[in-house]
């Protein structure tokens, strides 16, 4: 799929538009003492950080854009024949800011210098959208849950977190503007960071979520955003990963959760407190390779959990699975059918109990792989339920990192790029453990892997035309097998006609009235690709009080295929709505539950 977006021409007619996607620009006017504009003053723009500077002069209406500007703290030096050199430090922009530092210059000698402390402004009036900044400090600083940085968008006015038991719940997604989630528009370093899965399989809104110690800063924005963000009727969440500077910086860190500090679950058997530990630990550094030129940030975070559970189910009581249903209704035995009338007259079993020779061979081998009951749950004449109690305990082991390179290659051309990657696989549980299992598409065996490419180049020029190209990259496999996916159960337990092949392993699906569904679960396997390449490119020509934005942005290949056949093994549902009799009665015979299985070759 093809797609082409163009920002076409933007024109501003009060106040110039922002900068570039994820940087930010500085504006202002040099005035002498007596209000009037100064024509032709230096302007220069210094990277604190970096050391990395830009220069302009004032047009003939005193006014100055140097755009686009990195994220990060910056000072502002003015200089004009006849007057004081001006000083202003600790600028700091974040993304998407157009900050206005104005300079009122002094009578005085050019080697003369007045500082200016620099104040954050508290309302910037150089641009019309609503959002929100919520910088690195901030990020790292605040309590983060699964140290997805997204919870923190609901610091944001006009954000609400995802409905309790969504599916991206765990990674923090948020409604913005009464939309879904997966409606808000997820972009990292000015690229697409989008799933593209409908039933979110990654359990995510987006396809890569950096470690809160790689970020520099996110913003979201909640409305009147620029004509270069697309797709969204929710929120942009526009997200900056660090960039290295002049100074040798880094972090080792280490978060633990454990059980030993949690309270006992009400439903919780008698015993330990069920198992549950979080790990997650890394580090990140950046620092420069040449001063003043190229500099490289990198991290990695690991993160291992164990979370124990509790899970019930309704298993066949032991005296079923020797055929012996005393004290249930009684089972009528088909063989004894006599037809009177409109009338069908059936015997029961004699005591209640069916004679082996009656079971059927692939019946008895599926019983045996059913767990024994360890609760009392409840029983009454129609059957039991609840009699099965499980701590299992999920695995879920996730590796990522990104490694991120910045070089100025000269005063007009400047260049970075960024490789990103995150491997996750878990295993959640169902409340009957393999080979039987519960049938459950929310457990089985997990992969979720994510790859981000991003080359930026950014030309000037001249201080009033600049230039952006930007391509991406973005790759998202998302895998759910059903347990034992590599083993053909249904051949071994004598099941003919089950379809068989690596990664379509396991047994059909069973449901039986009274019981728990078993056996492995539709829609799995379950694999999805996607596949997104992304080039955007932006001019920025500054006129006066102006700005003009030229921009497209090409997705010439946009793939998302997915494997999901909803019953790759088959399917077997037996609902009992006759007598109260107990679902389960391995049988071969006429009128019984399990009979109406065998004259259709799927038994129990």
């Amino acid at each position: 799929m093809t797609k082409l977006l163009f920002f076409g021409l933007l024109l501003c007619i009060a106040n110039p538009l922002s900068a570039q996607t994820t940087s930010g620009s500085i504006v202002g006017t040099v005035t002498d003492p007596s209000g009037g504009v100064i024509a032709g003053a230096s302007v220069t723009i210094t990277n604190m950080d970096t050391g990395i500077a830009v220069k302009t002069t004032t047009d003939n209406a005193g006014n100055y854009v140097v755009t686009p500007l990195q994220v990060g703290r910056y000072s502002v030096a003015v200089e004009a024949a006849g007057f004081k050199k001006s000083v202003r430090s600790d600028i700091t922009v974040n993304v998407q800011d157009r900050i206005r530092a104005d300079a009122a210059l002094e009578v005085g000698a050019v080697t003369d210098t007045v500082q200016v402390e620099a104040a954050a402004p508290l309302l910037q009036t150089d641009t019309s959208y609503l959002g929100q900044v919520v910088d690195s400090q901030r990020i790292v600083d605040l309590p983060l849950n699964g140290r997805f940085f997204t919870r923190l968008a609901v610091l944001t006015a006009g954000t609400l977190p995802t409905a309790p038991g969504a599916r991206d719940e765990r990674t923090g997604g948020f409604s913005s503007n009464g939309v879904r989630p997966y409606q808000n528009n997820y972009m990292l370093d000015g690229v697409d960071n989008n799933s593209l899965s409908e039933d979110l399989t990654n359990e995510a809104s987006f396809v890569y979520g950096p470690s809160p110690d790689a970020i520099s800063e996110f913003k979201v924005q909640t409305n009147s955003m620029s004509a270069e963000f697309g797709r969204s009727g929710g929120a942009v969440m526009n997200v900056t990963i660090k960039a290295g500077t002049n100074q040798l910086h880094g972090s080792v860190f280490e978060f633990l959760r454990n059980s030993a500090l949690d309270a006992k679950n009400f439903f919780d058997p008698a015993g330990p407190i069920p198992e549950f530990r979080q790990n997650q630990f890394g580090a990140a550094a950046g620092g420069p390779i040449i001063k003043n030129r190229t500099f490289i940030f990198g991290d990695y975070q690991g993160t291992r959990i164990r979370t124990g559970l509790t899970a019930q189910a309704t298993l066949a009581p032991l005296a079923w699975r020797t055929g012996d249903f005393s004290g249930f209704h009684p089972i009528l035995d088909p063989d004894t059918t006599v037809i009177q009338g409109d009338q069908i007259i059936r015997q029961p079993f004699p005591n209640n109990q069916i004679p082996s020779n009656r079971w059927d061979p692939a019946s008895v081998k599926l019983i045996a792989l059913m767990p024994n009951p360890n609760a009392p749950g409840s029983v009454s004449s129609r059957g039991v339920s609840l009699n099965y109690l499980t701590n299992p305990v999920e695995p879920n082991d996730t590796d990522q990192g990104d490694v991120r390179i910045d070089h100025k290659i000269s005063d007009k051309d400047s260049i970075f790029g960024r490789f990103s990657m995150s491997d996750q696989v878990l295993t959640p549980p169902g409340s009957i453990p393999p080979p039987l299992s519960s049938a459950q598409f929310s457990s089985g065996d997990w992969t979720n892997n994510t790859r981000q490419v991003v080359l930026s180049e950014t030309h000037i020029f001249s201080p009033r035309i600049v230039n952006e190209f930007r391509a991406g990259y973005t790759r998202l496999r998302t895998e759910r097998l059903q347990f034992d996916s590599t083993t053909n159960l249904s051949e071994q337990v004598g099941i003919p006609g089950v379809p068989f092949a690596p990664g379509n392993g396991g047994l059909p699906r069973f449901g039986v009235s009274g019981l728990t569904n078993f056996g492995s679960a539709t829609y799995q396997p379950t694999r999805e690709f996607e596949n997104v390449f992304d080039f955007i490119e932006t001019l920025s020509v500054i006129k006066g009080r102006h700005t003009l934005k030229f921009g497209a942005e090409w997705k010439p290949r946009v793939d998302f295929s997915i494997l999901q056949p909803p019953v790759p093994r088959g399917l077997s549902t037996l609902v009992v709505i006759t007598r109260g009799m107990p679902p389960i009665a391995p049988i071969r015979a006429s009128g019984s539950p399990i009979s109406s299985w065998e004259r259709s070759q799927v038994p129990l």
